[in-house]
């Protein structure tokens, strides 16, 4: 027989979750029959469809053949789908430098995550203003200088949860004063 031309469904998948992976058959008098690496498969391995739920870090596999209904049955060779666990990569950006009573925002461009939870370390250094939840927050860093205060961004994705971290300097912000200072200045006079 010949083989199914492509298999549709998701290319990454969580474990533990189900998918539905499907083939058109349009031969008439054959069947699609179905094979599972790193997961099983929820009822029947035959159909133009199947729903998988696969276990483990992956990757995974999804086969499927054609062959006739009655014998001899003849299949064809599989036609394979590779299917993975998504790969968390969330890296911080943002500054790294900050003054002391200053608010500065921060973000991972990755955007797949089902929650975002952020917090700093040790917590009297700042504190989440906004964004908490989300990939992009703004931080109220506090006034006392610090050095290697920690930021740290927790992604959950397929119930998993992975760390990431970025450290900041808090600096004072510099006084300012005045050499020779006018003392009064007039309405439409220039100050320099």
């Amino acid at each position: 027989e010949q083989m199914p031309a492509s298999i549709t469904g998701p290319s990454t998948a969580c474990p533990g979750i189900a998918e539905t992976y499907s083939v058109s058959n349009n031969i008439s008098g054959t069947i699609i029959t179905w094979e599972v690496t790193g997961g099983t498969i929820n009822g029947s391995d035959t159909g133009n469809s199947i729903n998988v739920t696969f276990t483990g870090a992956g990757p995974y596999e999804v086969r499927a053949r054609r062959e006739n209904s009655t014998d001899p049955n003849c299949p064809s060779d599989y036609v394979i789908k590779t299917v993975t666990a998504p790969v968390v990569n969330a890296p911080i950006s943002g500054d790294n430098v900050v003054c002391g009573s200053s608010y500065a925002t921060y973000q991972t461009s990755y955007t797949d995550g089902e929650f975002y939870s952020w917090s700093i370390n040790p917590a009297n250094r700042g504190s989440v203003s906004t964004g908490n939840g989300t990939n992009q927050v703004e931080i109220l860093w506090n006034q006392e200088s610090a050095t290697g205060v920690e930021l740290k961004l927790v992604v959950t994705k397929c119930g998993i949860q992975h760390e990431e971290f970025f450290y900041v300097d808090i600096v004072q912000t510099p006084p300012v004063s005045l050499v020779n200072p006018v003392t009064s200045i007039c309405a439409g006079d220039n100050f320099s």
